[in-house]
C-alpha cells in the first residue's frame, strides 16, 4: 500500500464548500503479482472540510503488479445543499474516463501520478495556454479566423 496525497481544488476547479464531497478510487480490474491477487473494491476518501479539500488515501500499488491495473477517479457531491424539507439528497458525479492512477510503492500526489490513458483522440484546450495538471507536452493551435492560440495536450 502507498499515500497518495492531493487538493480538491487542483484538478477540479468548482467550489465544493457545503457540499459533503468525496473522491472514490476505482481499481480498472482485477491485479496480481506472484501469490497476491489485488482484488480492492472501490475506496472512498473524504477531502477536509477548511476550504483547502487536502486528502490523502492508502491505495494499493500497481505500479509492481504483473498485469496492467490503475486505478479510476470520480469525484462525488450533493449538486445542491439546501433542499426544502422532505426532500432526499443525491449526489452527482464528475468522473474523469481517460484518468489513469498509477500508484509506486513510494505514493505521491495525485496530479503527478495521473496519466491520461493512451486515447490519441483526447487533448487538452485551453484559452491561456495554462493547461491543468497532468501536464504534458503538447503543440499550439491558432485559429487564423478569430486570431485565437490554444495549446493542445495529447493523451
Amino acid at each position: 500500500m502507498a499515500i497518495v496525497t492531493g487538493r480538491l481544488g487542483t484538478f477540479f476547479k468548482r467550489d465544493l464548500s457545503g457540499r459533503a464531497p468525496f473522491i472514490r478510487f476505482i481499481p480498472s480490474g482485477v491485479g496480481f503479482k506472484s501469490g497476491y491477487i489485488f482484488a480492492e473494491a472501490h475506496k472512498d476518501v473524504y477531502p477536509i472540510d477548511d476550504g483547502t479539500g487536502d486528502f490523502s488515501v492508502d491505495l494499493e500499488v500497481t505500479d509492481q503488479l504483473e498485469n496492467d491495473c490503475w486505478f479510476k477517479v470520480e469525484i462525488w457531491y450533493l449538486p445542491d445543499p439546501n433542499l426544502p424539507p422532505g426532500q432526499t439528497p443525491h449526489y452527482a458525479c464528475v468522473d474523469f474516463p481517460e484518468l489513469q492512477l498509477r500508484v509506486p510503492s513510494g505514493g505521491g500526489d495525485l496530479v503527478d501520478l495521473a496519466a491520461m490513458g493512451n486515447n490519441p483522440l483526447f487533448f487538452w484546450a485551453n484559452e491561456t495556454g495554462d493547461i491543468p495538471a497532468p501536464a504534458r507536452s503538447g503543440d499550439w493551435l491558432w485559429n487564423t479566423t478569430t486570431d485565437d492560440v490554444f495549446r493542445l495536450q495529447r493523451g
